[in-house]
């Protein structure tokens, strides 16, 4: 088994003695396939395997699960030694201890048939557990040694915590050694105590909480006098020593130190004083259980050499704790982090109807509109700047979080999960492009302007007003009551119907409906389509996005298992937020300018009509919708016109506008 660069397969490769083993081995220059259990509940973040070094060229992921155990056939093929770390873990006692029990003993022997039918295969190492000689009679022993087996039938009268774990591995440990014997496979086990130190999978380890009970605080969680433990390190150097063995035999105890909590307390108070750690003192209340210790002389004399040290344990494992965001059990959930929500949300939504709630303040007389928090973009002109940057990096948060932290790895990982992440992939990036196009197309393209020295003109025989031909008139109002003559004082210039003055740009707007921050720019006869695509696809790419991650921040709020690095886990966070404002907020917003869009109205001249239902320039739904988005179908839904349109419909230059034949009798 000295083998240079061959494969070898790590069942459980997530879990915290998995994912240590699998570092490991791609340090000593092995390729590794490992499985990873599907997340029924979103997709599994592994970005903590695939970055460490070599992964990308020495390690293979594939879907396998206990409950299905042919899943680890592909797996397993073409290896030549099996680490099997995989096993559920229900301290909670969840599910019945014999369906656990038949799972992972099903799971274990079919991971064992896939390594027989491999004819590749020359070892199994099986990770056991100390619970499997632990609990070996009423009159337990001080000290054991691998020939130690727990008393099922006493684990499961008396119950003792985690007892469905512990009788899960006892029978499944003695099936696969069974199995070993009947099928000429070389099976060996280890048996490990607690498990200290540092760890790089995203969630906390069970072990490393229990053993650092002292440091988070939890004096009354302390169910033991005395710890077993043993380095990450030493156990999964461990575990490639067995698989480098010439001829190694059954179990094998690995457990190099049994520390007294007393102990413990006196050397965490020494290194970290700036902890409160329970004194010696208030430990001797604590009544916990005293397990016997393990004697590790089988391993020792086959050549193995623990590194570590208790300090050692203790030191990674609190470093590596101060490192991460450690949610989940030992630092309570953030549920306040709900409130966290309001501000954002509120402030988006507040923010899109800002424009509204100024023009609800203004006249009804065509007067500019009340002064606003923007008004003085015009001489700060980077604020414009600002407001483009903050819709990109709310673009590039959100990539981030769906892309690279969710959809991606689903799709990398394969399994049941591959066609969804393929397709929201594909539907994401389409939106994406939408929204992006229409969005610049708002923000580069002119809303329409007066020409220069645009004057209306009379039509002498009807005494009408020809908006495309000028000559000079007096007496021309300033308010909207005359649909044809208005001039804007500001501007000091004649001005066409349903035209306005906008305060923030400090000129009049053609058809202009509002000015939006978010675009910095004005919406009006040449961009109100683009605009309105904006909003639609902004509406379906939001909803996408905060569809596709809630399993994840129902998960957050529920005490469920949550998967990835502290970043990705922040990440995904802000951009659910961010996408459920958003999402809400537009929709708001696109539901009103439908139904401006549907009587042809503007915002602005929502605000101004009369309370009479009749509006001039109502022409019936198909009219109405053709005025903005043109009558050529092929370009309804890209932010687009057809040079037919343009060319056919002047009303798109914001000059001229039909009204209903009620009001062309009476104007005549």
């Amino acid at each position: 088994m000295t083998e240079e660069k061959c494969r070898v397969c790590v069942t459980g490769g997530t879990g915290f003695i998995g994912s240590w083993i699998i570092k490991s081995l791609l340090e000593y220059g092995y390729s590794v396939n490992t499985t990873i259990r599907s997340n029924p509940g979103g997709n599994r973040d592994v970005s903590f395997l695939t970055n460490l070094p070599g992964a990308s060229e020495k390690l293979q992921m594939f879907d396998a699960d206990l409950s299905d155990p042919e899943s680890f056939g592909l797996a397993v093929e073409g290896c030549v030694g099996i680490f099997h770390t995989a096993t559920p873990i229900d301290f909670a006692v969840n599910e019945p201890e014999e369906v656990v029990t038949k799972r992972t003993i099903n799971g274990a022997l079919g991971i064992l048939r896939a390594a027989v039918k491999s004819k590749t295969v020359k070892r199994v190492v099986y990770t056991s557990s100390a619970s499997t000689v632990s609990f070996s009679g009423p009159e337990r022993q001080d000290v054991v040694d691998e020939s130690a087996w727990s008393d099922v039938d006493l684990l499961r009268s008396v119950k003792p915590f985690g007892w469905s774990y512990a009788v899960s591995k006892v029978l499944t440990e003695k099936a696969v050694l069974e199995f070993g014997e009947q099928n000429g496979l070389d099976v060996v086990s280890l048996v490990p105590p607690f498990v200290v130190g540092p760890f790089i999978c995203p969630k906390l380890p069970d072990s490393v909480e229990r053993a650092l009970v002292l440091v988070f605080g939890k004096k009354e969680d302390i169910g033991v006098t005395r710890f077993h433990m043993l380095h990450v390190d030493d156990l999964a150097r461990a575990h490639i020593f067995l698989l480098e063995h010439p001829n190694p035999k059954g179990r094998y105890n690995v457990s190099p130190f049994v520390v007294p909590i007393e102990e413990i307390s006196e050397l965490l108070s020494a290194k970290y004083p700036e902890y409160k750690i329970p004194s010696v003192d208030e430990l001797k209340e604590i009544k916990g259980a005293k397990f016997p210790h393990l004697i590790s002389k089988k391993l020792v004399d086959a050549g193995f050499e623990f590194k570590y040290s208790v300090e050692d344990m203790f030191e990674d494992a609190v470093e590596c704790c101060k490192q991460k965001v450690v949610p989940a059990r030992v630092f309570p959930r953030p549920r306040a982090l709900m409130i966290l929500l309001v501000p954002p949300l509120a402030a988006v939504v507040v923010f899109r109807f800002w424009d509204h709630r100024q023009l609800r303040k203004g006249t009804t007389s065509g007067t500019s509109m009340a002064w606003n928090v923007f008004k003085f973009c015009t001489s700060l002109k980077g604020l414009g700047s600002i407001m483009i940057l903050m819709v990109l990096g709310v673009v590039g948060v959100t990539y981030y979080a769906v892309v690279l932290t969710n959809f991606g790895p689903a799709l990398y990982l394969g399994g049941l999960d591959t066609p969804i992440s393929f397709v929201g992939l594909i539907l994401f990036h389409c939106l994406l492009v939408m929204v992006l196009w229409s969005y610049f197309t708002v923000v580069f393209t002119d809303p329409g302007s007066v020409p220069p020295n645009w004057k209306p003109a009379v039509d002498e025989e009807r005494g009408e007003v020809d908006p495309l031909n000028g000559v000079e008139l007096s007496n021309m109002r300033s308010d909207s009551s005359n649909v044809g003559i208005r001039h804007c004082r500001k501007c000091s210039q004649p001005k066409p119907a349903r035209c306005h003055h906008c305060s923030v740009c400090g000129r009049c707007v053609l058809k202009m409906d509002h000015h939006c921050v978010w675009v910095v720019n004005c919406i009006g006869a040449l961009n109100y389509k683009y605009f309105l695509l904006f909003l639609f696809y902004t509406f379906l790419e939001t909803t996408l996005v905060t569809v596709s991650l809630l399993p994840h921040f129902k998960t957050f709020f529920t005490d469920g298992e949550i998967t990835g690095t502290p970043g990705n886990l922040v990440a995904t966070f802000l951009t659910f937020v961010l996408n459920l404002a958003f999402s809400l907020s537009v929709l708001g917003f696109l539901a009103i300018h439908v139904s401006l869009v549907v009587t042809n109205t503007t915002t602005i001249e929502a605000y101004e009509k009369k309370t009479s239902p009749k509006w001039r320039y109502d022409l019936g739904l198909k009219k109405n919708f053709e005025q903005v988005f043109g009558m050529d179908k092929r370009y309804w839904f890209i932010p687009v016109y057809s040079e037919e349109d343009i060319r056919r419909m002047p009303v798109l230059q914001g000059l001229e506008y039909p009204s209903t034949p009620d009001f062309l009798i009476q104007d005549c």
